[in-house]
C-alpha cells in the first residue's frame, strides 16, 4: 500500500499526468474592463477594475447565478472567485461574473469548454494580447492550423488570410506607435521558421509570404486550376464585385518585383499576356463579370509598366520578348502603341531622362522601381 501511495504521489507530481489544467490560462474579456467585487453581488464595493485580457486565477465557483444584458445579448452564468496581481504585483482576490472570464489552453488538446490556442506559445500570445482581441487571436490560431493541413481547400485558406489581415490592420492600427508589420515580425519564428504570419494586403503577397508552405501546391496545379482558384478567391472576397485594394493573380508575377527590377525578358510576361488574352477574349460578352474586370485591370497595369528603369534580363532578351509580343498576336489593338513605346525606350536605354540598367537579376543595379 505504501508503494502504491508513493507511486500515486509521483504520478500526481508529473505535469503530463496531472492533466491539461496546468496548461490552462484564464483571461478577462470585458472590453471596457471587468469589475471585481468584495462579494458575489451587483452593487457590492469594488476591489478594482481589471483591464481587458488580464490573466487571473479561478479559485472557486460560488453557485450564485447571475443574468445580465450586454450589448443587446443576455448572458447567464454565475459569480466566481478569482485571484490576480495588482499594479504592485501583490496578490488580491474578489468576485466576478464568469461570462467575462475565458479559459485558454496552449497545446494540441484542451479540457472541455476551454478555448484552444494550439499554434501560439504562451509568450507570443502575451505579446499579441497587448494589441488584438481574443476573437482575432483565435482566428489567427485557426489560420495557422489551416496552413498545416495539406488537403485544406486553397480558396478557403486564402480568403481567411485576407479577412484576417483586414482585422489585424483594423485592430492593431489603433495603436499609432506601432503597425501590423512590426507586430507580426515578432511572430515569424514562433513555431517553425518557414511558417509566417499574415502581414500583406494582396493575394500575391499573401501567397509568397504568409502561405510559404503552400506556395508549391498552388504553382504545381494546372493553369486552369490556378485561374479558377484566383477568381474564386476574388468572388469570395467581394461577391458584389466591389473590390478594394490591389490584387494580383499568383501565377502572374508583377512587372516589377520587390528587388526593384522588371522580369521582362524571361518570357514570363509574354506567356501570361498570351494566356490572359485568351481568357479575356472568351469572356468578352460578360464584361461585368468580376473575373473579367479584375483581369483586364491587371493587364492594363502590366502594359503600363513595361517601361522600367531596371530589368532582370539582358537588353537583348528584353527586346526579344517585346518583339514577340508585337508579332505573335498576344496584344489587343489598343495595347500595340504602348508596347512599341516601351521598345523605343528599351533600345535607347533611357526612361524619363534616366539611364536604364539591365541584368539586375545577376548584378546589383543602382536604380530601383
Amino acid at each position: 500500500m505504501k508503494n502504491l501511495r508513493l507511486l500515486f504521489l509521483v504520478l500526481l507530481s508529473n505535469p503530463l499526468v496531472q492533466g491539461q489544467e496546468l496548461n490552462v490560462h484564464h483571461y478577462t474579456v470585458a472590453k471596457s474592463g471587468l469589475n471585481v467585487r468584495v462579494m458575489p453581488k451587483l452593487g457590492m464595493p469594488k476591489v478594482t477594475t481589471l483591464l481587458y485580457l488580464t490573466e487571473v486565477e479561478v479559485i472557486a465557483e460560488t453557485g450564485v447565478e447571475l443574468s445580465i444584458v450586454d450589448q443587446g445579448k443576455t448572458l447567464s452564468g454565475q459569480w466566481i472567485e478569482i485571484q490576480f496581481k495588482d499594479e504592485n504585483n501583490l496578490t488580491k482576490s474578489g468576485f466576478v461574473f464568469d461570462q467575462f472570464v475565458k479559459s485558454i489552453s496552449f497545446g494540441t488538446s484542451a479540457p472541455k469548454g476551454t478555448l484552444q490556442i494550439a499554434h501560439l506559445s504562451k509568450a507570443h500570445f502575451d505579446i499579441l494580447t497587448q494589441h488584438l482581441s481574443l476573437e482575432t487571436l483565435i482566428d489567427y490560431d485557426e489560420y495557422q492550423r489551416l496552413i498545416r493541413q495539406e488537403d485544406e481547400d486553397l480558396i478557403d485558406l486564402y480568403v481567411k488570410a485576407r479577412r484576417l489581415k483586414e482585422r489585424l490592420d483594423k485592430e492593431f492600427g489603433k495603436d499609432y506607435r506601432l503597425n501590423v508589420e512590426k507586430l507580426l515580425r515578432e511572430l515569424r519564428d514562433f513555431e517553425q521558421k518557414e511558417i509566417l504570419g499574415v502581414y500583406s494586403s494582396c493575394i500575391d503577397e499573401c501567397i509568397v509570404y504568409s502561405m510559404k508552405l503552400r506556395t508549391s501546391d498552388f504553382y504545381d496545379q494546372s493553369n486552369e486550376d490556378r485561374e479558377r482558384i484566383f477568381f474564386s478567391i476574388l468572388k469570395e472576397l467581394a461577391p458584389s464585385g466591389d473590390l478594394k485594394g490591389t490584387y494580383h493573380a499568383a501565377w502572374t508575377t508583377a512587372v516589377c518585383d520587390y528587388a526593384g527590377y522588371s522580369k521582362l525578358g524571361n518570357r514570363m510576361i509574354y506567356n501570361n499576356m498570351k494566356k490572359m488574352k485568351a481568357y479575356l477574349s472568351e469572356y468578352s460578352e460578360s464584361e461585368q463579370d468580376l473575373s473579367y474586370k479584375v483581369l483586364k485591370s491587371l493587364r492594363n497595369t502590366i502594359i503600363g509598366q513595361l517601361s522600367m528603369r531596371a530589368y532582370g534580363s539582358t537588353q537583348e532578351k528584353v527586346i526579344a520578348e517585346l518583339n514577340d509580343m508585337l508579332s505573335d498576336e498576344v496584344l489587343f489593338d489598343n495595347e500595340v502603341y504602348h508596347v512599341k513605346e516601351a521598345m523605343v525606350k528599351v533600345k535607347e536605354g533611357d526612361v524619363n531622362y534616366r539611364n536604364v540598367e539591365f541584368g539586375c537579376a545577376t548584378t546589383r543595379c543602382v536604380v530601383c522601381y
